[in-house]
C-alpha cells in the first residue's frame, strides 16, 4: 500500500489496533458465552429426549384412536407389529391435526379472530 500523506499509515495503524481491540473483546465474549450456551443445549437435548416418548403417547392418546391399535402398538410381541400400529396411529393422529388446522384457517378466513 502506498501513502502518500505520512500521516495515512499512522491513522491507519490507529483504526487497525481499535479494530483489534474490538476483536479481541468479541472473541473474549464468544469464548465465555458459548459454553454456556453448550450446556443449556445440552439441558434442553435431555429433556428433550426423556419427554419425547410420553408426549408421543399423549399425542396418540388425545386422538380418537381405536384401543386395539393403541394396544397392539404398547404390547405386541414382534418389532414389525408394534412398527405397524405406531405408523398406523400416526397417521390418524397427523390427519386429525391437519383436520383441525384446516378447521381453524376456515374459521379465521370468515372474519372470527378468536
Amino acid at each position: 500500500m502506498v501513502f502518500e500523506n505520512p500521516n495515512d499509515r499512522a491513522l491507519l495503524e490507529a483504526e487497525l489496533e481499535k479494530y483489534g481491540i474490538a476483536l479481541k473483546w468479541f472473541e473474549d465474549a464468544v469464548d465465555s458465552v458459548v459454553p454456556a450456551i453448550s450446556q443449556v443445549a445440552k439441558m434442553v437435548v435431555d429433556v428433550a429426549a426423556a419427554v419425547g416418548p410420553i408426549l408421543y403417547d399423549a399425542i396418540l392418546c388425545t386422538v380418537e384412536v381405536y384401543p386395539k391399535y393403541y394396544h397392539y402398538y404398547k404390547h405386541a410381541k414382534k418389532f414389525r407389529t408394534r412398527k405397524k400400529y405406531r405408523n398406523r396411529l400416526w397417521k390418524i393422529a397427523t390427519a386429525a391435526i391437519e383436520k383441525q388446522a384446516t378447521e381453524n384457517r376456515n374459521r379465521n378466513k370468515k372474519g372470527s379472530f378468536i
